[in-house]
């Protein structure tokens, strides 16, 4: 184990498991058979759609809290942790409540 140290002021935050190269092959192979054959693969879209909408409300309620932490491990200021925590529920917006899936054109200086 080892432990995760508030770098503002040296507490710890946290202890955690040291995993080694082939735990994070184990836990990839064991993640992609349960993405392709697992609950998730046989799910109906819409109980996808239901389950990731849950994710979005749930990361939005609970924004303050996980922009704290981040701005403790990362020293950053803890406005721009917020902006990115707000920001994960957006990937949710191609997603309808029926469970599929549209996609709006849309102006970005990357394309």
């Amino acid at each position: 184990t080892f432990k995760i140290v508030n770098p503002n002021d040296q507490t710890d935050l946290t202890t955690i498991q040291r995993g080694s190269t082939e735990d994070i092959d184990l836990a990839v192979a064991a993640a992609r058979e349960a993405f392709e054959r697992g609950p998730w693969a046989r799910m109906d879209p819409t109980d996808r759609a239901r389950c990731l909408f849950r994710l979005a409300d749930l990361i939005e309620n609970n924004a303050t809290e996980l922009a704290t932490i981040e701005a403790s491990i990362t020293e950053s200021l803890w406005r721009l942790p917020k902006q990115q925590t707000l920001r994960l529920p957006t990937v949710a917006t191609g997603i309808t409540p029926d469970g599929s899936t549209r996609l709006e054109a849309t102006p970005s200086p990357w394309t």
